[in-house]
């Protein structure tokens, strides 16, 4: 018997239940969106099939009774109330303040997945980079050197900016000495979700890279590429296999006392246009 999905492991309540609605099914055949409305005293399933897949919100009272039937503790219930105040968020202020509550009541050691909107915030190639050059063996947490760092591309008063940031979601703590320290904490984001902020973080890198092209030595970078045709029911096994490999490459040679600073990209896309468009 397989264990239920967690809520901690979600960014949005939707994925989450979906998630969870089919954890149940395939532990009871009886367990269904039919059998859960049947539970909740409701006319039809079909509010509770569209909370699912996103299509609505759940209102509070709709959500307490979902998570009284899923089992949820208090503390998860919390969560789930707070992911779903979250997505509901319009302003900057809010969905700053409920990032911050959904960093509160994560577990100790727990990765946040954070939600788009709220990365939206730190979208900025550096911010990726900075995390990432805390592992340097000389590593400064101090502005004005990981403003030389990387080489004068960003100014100091950002840097700052980012490490504040970076603090309120729980990733760098402020130290007695003024400096910044890691916590142990990483976060992620959802993978193959459209985010005006992760198309900008894209463009921003590979603008970096365009840099580098003339900047760098070859010998310092490496960069390749082929043109092949392939079977577009094969696409997703395709990106698949990239992703294994991004993920094999990363535990080979990632180091948490190297000396230099890398960013890994694979490209692969259309270059043809589509093919209804060619018709």
């Amino acid at each position: 018997m397989s264990s239920a999905p967690s809520i901690y492991d979600f960014a949005d309540f939707a994925s989450f239940f979906d998630a969870r609605m089919k954890h149940a099914a395939s532990e009871s055949a009886a367990w269904s969106f039919r059998f859960l409305s049947r539970r909740l005293k409701m006319r039809s399933p079909s509010l509770l099939n569209m909370v699912a897949k996103g299509k609505r919100q759940a209102t509070p009272a709709l959500l307490t009774k979902i998570c009284a039937a899923l089992d949820l503790t208090e503390h998860e219930a919390s969560y789930a109330r707070a992911l779903v105040s979250l997505r509901r968020a319009k302003t900057a202020s809010d969905k700053a303040h409920f990032t911050e509550v959904l960093l509160a009541l994560r577990p100790k050691g727990k990765t946040l997945l954070v939600e788009l909107d709220a990365f939206e915030a730190v979208a900025s190639w550096h911010h990726f980079v900075l995390l990432e050059m805390g592992h340097l063996a000389d590593f400064r947490p101090d502005p004005a050197w990981v403003a030389r760092a990387l080489g004068g591309a960003v100014p100091v008063a950002e840097i700052e900016a980012a490490f504040e940031r970076l603090v309120r979601f729980g990733i760098f703590k402020r130290t007695p000495d003024g400096t910044y320290e890691r916590t142990a904490t990483d976060w992620r984001t959802p993978s193959n979700v459209p985010s005006t902020a992760i198309r900008t973080f894209h463009k921003q890198m590979l603008a970096r890279a365009a840099d580098a092209i003339d900047e760098q030595e070859v010998g310092d970078r490496y960069f390749t590429g082929t043109a092949l045709t392939i079977d577009a029911s094969q696409l997703e096994a395709a990106q698949q296999l990239i992703a294994e490999f991004r993920q094999r490459f990363v535990s080979v040679f990632q180091s948490r006392a190297g000396d230099e600073t890398y960013h890994l990209a694979v490209q692969f896309f259309r270059v043809s246009a589509p093919k209804k468009e060619r018709a």
